[in-house]
């Protein structure tokens, strides 16, 4: 089972959680850095994906606005191929489906990737094509939900 385990404005702060690689430690400061800059407002923030005590992935929520939070995620090696990606943004669908007012997307390279195929299974479609804050053209995917 994996659970998310939120990145604080200061850092990881789980004891519980076996020692942090030099990888893992970037991530969380990249995160810690990225707060600085937009603000922390949980629960759109950083988590880390934490399953048998050890950190196996990083998902988040990439800021909010204008009702719009974009979603990333990636799995650490040698975890991939095994559902973590799957399992991060299914739970970070889960986070969001308590704010149903919020529209939800995702990003990817244009291209079918592992990426896409998780978005899709998570209920993302894609909805347009359009150039990033890097000059790079990507797939942009929302989230479908169903009424209630």
């Amino acid at each position: 089972m994996i659970e998310l385990r939120i990145i604080e404005e200061t850092g990881f702060q789980h004891e519980d959680i076996q020692p942090l690689n030099e990888s893992t430690r970037t991530i969380v400061q990249a995160n810690v850095d990225y707060y600085q800059r937009i603000g922390y407002n949980q629960p759109w923030v950083g988590y880390l994906a934490v399953q048998n005590g050890e950190a196996v992935g990083s998902c988040g929520f990439k800021g909010m606005r204008n009702g719009i939070t974009e979603i990333a995620y990636v799995t650490f090696d040698p975890y991939r191929g095994n559902g973590v990606g799957t399992e991060m943004c299914r739970l970070l669908c889960e986070i969001a489906s308590e704010h149903p007012e919020i529209e939800v997307t995702a990003r990817t390279l244009k291209e079918p990737s592992y990426s896409t195929r998780i978005l899709e299974k998570n209920g993302f479609r894609h909805v347009r094509d359009v150039v990033d804050e890097d000059g790079v053209e990507v797939w942009e995917y929302s989230l479908f939900r169903r009424k209630a």
